[in-house]
């Protein structure tokens, strides 16, 4: 069917991958569009795995990442060239929040969510730095293995979306941390948590530079330090009004610039431009 089509859009590393294989197999020529194509840990690819990579995906005519970090990161790594590569800010509509379950006893908490790319290491440590405070984290087991959780954190997994994001929701402020400047996971998380309205305290680095204003949309803190954290989680729980601002100011860029709407402009320029038709098409496309 790929070969009757006027463009394959795949979502996703694995699957770009596995059918740039079989358009050489198939030695099919319709065009190609990566969309969400996004490692969580570049660095460590290599060997076979990086090899494979570089052969499936070497006639891919365009990809589509989240953070301007990945267009220059993929290009060296795959032997692609730079021009393939394109950035679009993480998009969504705001959240629809489902039911809690139960919420945690006593007093108000902060909360982190999400698995790829997370340091909850990091976080463990700056809260047993601030025992007077209360956390809930919903992750993913990989993200949390190995890993023994203060007492005054509450870890639960594989929660269901719905479900998370009222956790969230209910949170005082939110918490994301990544395991280093380059780690190009979260923001999915950010955007849905600046559409709810909630302050953030986010690792500082590259790949949240096109979403992060610092102390303007939300707090940042360095990677792998607990104590710098713990004072970042402490500042933004004793001042009301950082939250305040943190808060109106994370939505209003996400209403602006994050919107599901942004996309389908991108993505209808882009696939135009892909195909060789005028922008504003009528119809779909195969």
């Amino acid at each position: 069917e790929g070969r009757k089509a006027d463009l394959l859009v795949t979502h996703g590393v694995e699957l770009a991958a596995a059918v740039g294989l079989a358009r050489w197999l198939l030695r099919c020529r319709t065009p190609h569009l990566a969309w969400s194509f996004s490692m969580p840990r570049p660095e460590a690819l290599a060997g076979v795995r990086l090899r494979y990579y570089r052969f499936a995906l070497r006639h891919v005519a365009r990809f589509v990442m989240f953070s301007t970090l990945e267009t220059r990161i993929y290009p060296p790594l795959l032997k692609i060239p730079a021009d393939r590569f394109e950035m679009a800010h993480w998009s969504t509509e705001p959240p629809a929040v489902g039911e809690t379950g139960a919420l945690p006893a006593g007093e108000p908490y902060l909360a982190a969510i999400g698995g790829e790319g997370r340091d909850y290491a990091t976080l463990f440590e700056a809260m047993r730095r601030a025992p007077e405070l209360r956390l809930v984290v919903v992750a993913s087991p990989a993200s949390v293995a190995g890993l023994t959780p203060p007492d005054n954190v509450d870890l639960r997994v594989n929660l269901p979306l719905k479900t998370t994001l009222g956790l969230a929701q209910q949170a005082e402020f939110m918490v994301l941390p990544l395991l280093s400047q380059r780690t190009p996971c979260g923001h999915g998380s950010l955007i849905s948590q600046f559409f709810m309205g909630k302050a953030t305290l986010v690792t500082e680095g590259e790949a949240m530079s096109d979403y992060i204003q610092p102390e303007e949309n939300a707090l940042t803190c360095p990677p792998g330090d607990p104590d710098a954290m713990a004072e970042a989680i402490r500042r933004l729980a004793g001042d009301e009004a950082l939250r305040e601002r943190l808060s109106r100011n994370g939505r209003r860029f996400a209403e602006t610039v994050c919107s599901e709407a942004h996309t389908v402009d991108f993505m209808e320029k882009l696939l135009c431009q892909m195909i060789g038709e005028p922008s504003g098409m009528s119809g779909a496309l195969a």
